[in-house]
């Protein structure tokens, strides 16, 4: 984890546990000024939790938060400088628009030109103009969580929390708010501490990604480099799927591993304490198995085709090895099909090695 000079949010080993139960266990971490980071995880492995004890729904039991420097574990919500929206957007039924934006500003006492002129700056930032007079039951879903959005950021916040704010949107719209919520984050530079299941999201719009399991950091990282280069097994199937091997180094030359696994053969680009002998485990990612018609070394053979508009899924079997490979639509039209047999290529610098004994992790 990077540390920063400055970081507007930081865990000092903070642990937490409900009925016994640990959720979070010992976790440190920085989120850097201005700067869009995703907890990204399963269900229960604190990601949620994390954001409540940020907001300060919940108390730590050990360690401590810092919010811009400052511990924060003893302050109010209220008094924490925050900006949340939540996975229900919890718009007020009885108030149109302008009302639900400006909540925050008019509890704080602030000047009615002044709502005006913030809240119509949050309407075109958003992307709503012409709206302010509507109520939530008027809006899409889409709209809806534009305005717990603009309600959030109205008061200027310095840090946003998103708790799975696109869960109750549908794929469309999903897709559609990923690339508006970069947008507002690139405009406005706001802190933003995302918390998601889903690997799109965290990828789309993330400076880092925190991958979390069982209360614990796996891998933080930027979204290529958690893809490309995943430390573990968990994190290489939570974030993306893969084809995973136990192999066998038979030989390392000229900056080179030739691996075993089973009968096919893999060659990849040779790190430091890779040894002849050794067991190691290699990872590689559908869409980067290349295929071709053929038969001898590394071959295979299709057992299954499913076409999806902008790329072909195939299963195959290779030496008693199943695997899945993703290639885009062939220009001729004409795909592999069930029965072909098939030569299989990894390239070297697509393969991806993790530990051994994280293979059954």
């Amino acid at each position: 984890m990077r540390a920063t000079a400055n970081p507007v949010l930081r865990f000092d080993r903070v642990s937490k546990a409900f009925q016994g139960q640990i959720v979070l266990n010992d976790l440190t971490l920085e989120m850097q000024q201005g700067e869009f980071l995703t907890l990204l995880g399963p269900s229960g492995c604190g990601k949620t939790t994390s954001l409540n004890l940020v907001a300060g729904l919940i108390k730590p039991d050990a360690g401590t938060i810092f919010l811009r420097g400052k511990a924060v574990d003893a302050l109010p919500p209220r008094r924490r400088g925050l900006g949340l929206v939540f996975q229900s957007w919890a718009l007020f039924p009885h108030m149109n628009v302008f009302d639900n934006i400006g909540f925050g500003l008019k509890i704080r006492s602030a000047p009615s030109a002044e709502i005006r002129k913030r809240v119509g700056e949050m309407l075109d930032l958003v992307r709503l103009p012409g709206v302010a007079e509507k109520f939530p039951s008027q809006l899409s879903g889409g709209m809806q969580q534009r305005v717990a959005l603009a309600r959030a950021l109205v008061t200027r916040p310095d840090l946003l929390l998103l708790d799975e704010p696109l869960s109750n949107l549908d794929a469309a719209l999903r897709k559609e708010m990923q690339i508006e919520l970069r947008r507002i984050h690139s405009e406005l530079r706001v802190s933003t501490l995302l918390v998601t299941h889903s690997q799109e999201e965290a990828l789309v719009m993330s400076d880092r990604i925190a991958v979390m399991r069982s209360g614990i950091i796996q891998c933080i990282d930027t979204p290529q480099r958690v893809y490309n280069q995943p430390p573990t097994r968990f994190v290489c199937t939570f974030v993306g799927e893969a084809n995973i091997f136990k192999c066998r180094v038979d030989e390392v030359a000229q900056g080179e591993a030739k691996l075993s696994c089973g009968t096919l053969k893999i060659i990849v680009e040779a790190q430091p304490g890779i040894v002849a002998g050794q067991t190691v485990v290699a990872a590689i990612r559908p869409e980067n198995v290349m295929l071709a018609l053929g038969s001898g070394s590394n071959e295979a053979v299709i057992m299954d085709a499913v076409f999806k508009g902008n790329n072909i899924s195939y299963s195959a079997v290779a030496g008693g090895e199943i695997l899945n490979i993703v290639t885009p639509p062939p220009g001729d039209g004409c795909a592999f099909a069930k029965g072909d047999r098939v030569l299989l290529t990894f390239p070297k610098s697509k393969v991806i090695l993790l530990e051994a004994e994280r293979l059954d992790a």
